[in-house]
């Protein structure tokens, strides 16, 4: 009979230890909640103060990564505007620290990352030498291109028409010296200017051209050799 009365005696014990653990998790869980909000306000407002520092142009964005700051960290409310700093002698770059300081509270060092985005054209499909570039394969995309080699294309309408020089990989975006305006051995408009007067003959390329490149043309009717400018699809310019 002692041994049952012992062990109705102990479930009232186990109850109340299970809920004292479970309100310790609880104040645990709420803790870490509240640490959580408060480093994500402070990356956020990294993200304002750089973006105020930022000047880009309508065919740009930003793109700007904070580090997640170390959820241990133990950061008290600040009685005060925290305040930013760039670290460097060099001003915003693509790789940056920004300094954070709670003043006589706290101060934390965060990295961040900056990514200007640029409007270029982008193949919407894999491109093969000699395709003709059209609206159903291009398209306008923001890209990074501060790593790319080479001269990127901004205006959509300006290359159609023209024609792939060399394998362009979906999503990639189209260099200047992957296509050609004026291709070798294709017809070409000649347009002689001389101040206000302007006359126009037909040639044939003798090698391909981007924009603002100086090319050799054969004009058609004399057979001459004349040196013109690629301004167009399928147009050089020459000035007198």
């Amino acid at each position: 009979m002692s041994r049952v009365k012992q062990r109705v005696n102990r479930a009232p014990i186990l109850a109340a230890l299970i809920t004292s653990l479970l309100i310790v998790n609880s104040f645990v869980f709420s803790g870490n909640v509240q640490a959580a909000s408060a480093h994500q306000e402070i990356e956020n407002q990294i993200k304002v103060f750089l973006l105020s520092k930022i000047t880009v142009n309508n065919k740009q964005q930003t793109q700007i990564t904070v580090s997640a700051i170390d959820q241990r960290k133990k950061l008290s409310p600040c009685s005060t505007p925290l305040v930013f700093k760039i670290t460097g002698k060099y001003g915003i770059r693509r790789n940056n620290t920004i300094y954070v300081d709670c003043p006589e509270q706290w101060s934390i060092y965060v990295p961040v990352k900056i990514k200007t985005l640029e409007s270029v054209v982008v193949a919407t499909t894999n491109l093969s030498p000699g395709t003709r570039l059209t609206r159903q394969n291009l398209i306008l995309s923001y890209q990074d291109t501060s790593l790319m080699i080479g001269e990127t294309m901004t205006q959509l309408d300006k290359i159609l028409g023209s024609k792939v020089k060399r394998y362009i990989q979906q999503g990639r975006p189209l260099l200047a010296n992957l296509i050609c305006l004026v291709c070798k051995n294709e017809p070409v408009s000649i347009t002689v200017i001389s101040g206000s007067l302007r006359i126009k003959s037909l040639g044939i390329a003798t090698s391909d051209g981007s924009l603002g490149q100086v090319i050799s043309v054969k004009n058609k009717s004399s057979g001459r050799l004349v040196n013109g400018t690629v301004v167009a699809v399928g147009r050089v310019e020459i000035k007198l």
